[in-house]
């Protein structure tokens, strides 16, 4: 996995022109971060853009990270850099996975992790498909809550859901690889929303997932990112 400081670094590098979308050189382990001046186009029409323009990008290569900025130049990356946080973040999510029967049981394995940030995946076996032939929404809800459990408690502060929806926007079928991507969008005192993208490995949306977090004072590991 390519650390997110290393990706940071890599953008000093990076051409900067106003209203263009910058990258990365793609490779199948690098991700990719896009960045764009704001000016009179719309977040959506920006997202759109860059859909268009990078739809055959591997999923796999790709962290979205569609930024609207008002200045020149490539943004921050959200999620906490710091080396002790991504260590720290790493340790929760191995102690959680560990625990966590039930990801254990479906084959879901976590990606990347880092403060905020969780992306987890598995494949859909034929246990998985409902009467009707296609996956069950269960998996893929699955899937996803997992993701924003991971991303939540990431900080090492056990978090528990408050609220959960999901709108599925497309079939999965067994044999699919579902990613399911989590990503802190608020983060206010002891509560958190965090919005999650499900997609298979053609990059298609499977399902989008919204996550209310709370939360505690305990810890899930021993230590902090201090230490």
């Amino acid at each position: 996995m390519v650390s997110p400081k290393i990706i940071q670094n890599e953008f000093e590098n990076i051409s900067r022109k106003p209203g263009k979308p910058s990258a990365l050189t793609v490779t199948k382990t690098t991700p990719v971060v896009f960045s764009f001046r704001l000016g009179r186009a719309s977040r959506a029409q920006i997202l759109a853009k860059a859909v268009r323009r990078w739809k055959n990008i591997p999923n796999s290569a790709k962290i979205w990270h569609i930024c609207a900025i008002n200045t020149i130049g490539v943004s921050k990356l959200k999620n906490d850099t710091n080396s002790k946080n991504l260590t720290l973040a790493h340790k929760v999510a191995d102690e959680m996975l560990k625990l966590d029967k039930h990801a254990q049981y479906l084959g879901m394995q976590v990606n990347q992790i880092s403060p905020g940030y969780a992306e987890l995946s598995l494949v859909v076996r034929e246990d998985m498909v409902n009467g009707l032939g296609i996956c069950h929404g269960g998996v893929t809800f699955s899937l996803a809550d997992t993701a924003f459990a991971f991303a939540c408690n990431s900080r090492n502060n056990r978090t528990l859901a408050l609220n959960c929806s999901i709108t599925y926007s497309a079939p999965a079928r067994s044999g699919d690889v579902l990613t399911a991507v989590a990503q802190e969008t608020v983060l206010n005192g002891k509560t958190g929303v965090y919005d999650v993208i499900i997609s298979n490995q053609h990059m298609e949306k499977i399902a989008l997932f919204r996550g209310v977090s709370y939360r505690t004072r305990q810890q899930i590991v021993n230590g902090s990112a201090d230490e």
